[in-house]
């Protein structure tokens, strides 16, 4: 699923052995919800990519330590664009949000909804990215919505209204299955029935307009260790689906690409070997290769073509990027970052990201470029 940040839960299903224990132990310390996602197309940066092959290369956080500013708080940052991030900091009484716009190189005050102060464990807070400038706090149980990255707030109930057709110009709502934000109102839209199955569906859309969906996952928090497969694509908005061809029985949950209404790729995992599904002709038919990784995490189809993988190493602590020029016929190995604290990782137009400990590294082409972390 292509959002920020991956659910526990959500990623043990996604993501094979070895296990993610950082992000178990983060959801046991906090009950909490926190997403970012921002369309394709949305931002609109036309990136010129280079067409030589990819330099292997390893970065570590050497970075100034962004610490929390006061006792009891967490500090966590997310990308929402290529060089856009925020920076977090919440605990149980408060949430405030610091974004850059230029990669770090200056960064805004602290933004918050209700007053800062020091209390106690976070366990109740919560907080969503929903754009670059769309963020949402929930502080003691009351509800903010801010439409202009945190500057000014305004109580606001949550509401999804179903519809049989989505409006243009929305984008993914996080790991929420089927909703789509508005991302100027900050209005949640579900996509209602018919999907072809029941069940517990992803849906994305691509800059084309295509939405592709895959599933079903059965609830949420169920644990499948198999799964059937299943892709539908829908050209008119949600209105009506069409299936694509049988693909196998996979290992765990599998991640879907999608390129254009013709374009898509299913990354899983199939009798312990990773494998990779493609169709280029809107899911007619699949093609299926080895492919040389062993837990890809998230993946997008850049600006300049490429398929761009990230592949996460548990046991080293690293995210490996992998790209494809040829359509996942082949691959090349990119760079490499080791992160500190617990991992985070996603894709926002084009591009990928990961992170720990406050600080984030972005990639368009293989090659990671390391933001410069709010001092806190």
């Amino acid at each position: 699923m292509p959002r920020y940040p991956f659910d526990p839960a959500t990623v043990a299903e996604a993501v094979t052995q070895p296990p993610l224990t950082d992000l178990a132990e983060r959801a046991g310390r906090r009950v909490r919800r926190r997403r970012a996602a921002v369309s394709a197309g949305a931002i609109g940066i036309a990136m010129v990519l280079t067409l030589t092959a990819v330099p292997l290369a390893r970065t570590w956080w050497n970075l100034p330590s962004t610490a929390p500013a006061a006792a009891g708080a967490l500090v966590e940052s997310a990308v929402l664009g290529r060089k856009v991030v925020v920076t977090v900091r919440y605990n149980q009484c408060a949430v405030e949000f610091s974004v850059t716009r230029n990669s770090g190189d200056t960064w805004s005050s602290w933004r918050g909804p209700v007053r800062w102060r020091t209390c106690g464990a976070p366990t109740t807070t919560s907080y969503e990215l929903l754009g670059p400038d769309l963020y949402v706090a929930v502080v003691q149980g009351v509800r903010y919505l801010s439409r202009d990255a945190g500057e000014s707030w305004e109580q606001q109930a949550e509401k999804v209204t179903d519809v049989a057709e989505l409006p243009p110009h929305l984008i993914p709502r996080g790991d929420e299955a089927g909703q789509f934000v508005n991302p100027v109102t900050g209005a949640i839209y579900r996509i209602g029935p018919p999907l072809p199955l029941l069940g517990f569906w992803s849906i994305r859309r691509t800059p084309d307009g295509t939405l592709w969906g895959w599933g079903p996952h059965g609830a949420p928090e169920a644990v499948h260790p198999t799964a059937q497969a299943k892709v539908v694509r829908s050209d008119d908005a949600g209105r009506t689906w069409l299936p694509t061809a049988a693909l196998p029985v996979l290992d765990n949950n599998p991640i879907l690409v999608p390129a254009s209404g013709r374009e898509a790729y299913l990354l899983g995992r199939r009798d312990g070997r990773s494998v990779l599904h493609r169709t280029e002709d809107g899911g007619r038919s699949w093609t299926a290769n080895a492919v040389p990784w062993a837990d890809v995490a998230v993946g997008t189809v850049t600006y300049g073509g490429y398929l761009l993988l990230c592949e996460w190493r548990a046991g080293d602590r690293d995210f490996v990027l992998w790209r494809s020029s040829d359509g996942g016929r082949t691959f090349q190995q990119g760079d490499v970052v080791t992160v500190s604290g617990t991992p985070d990782f996603g894709e926002v137009d084009g591009l990928l990201w990961a992170g720990g400990d406050g600080r984030t590294a972005t990639s368009v082409d293989g090659r990671w470029t390391v933001a410069v972390p709010r001092r806190v």
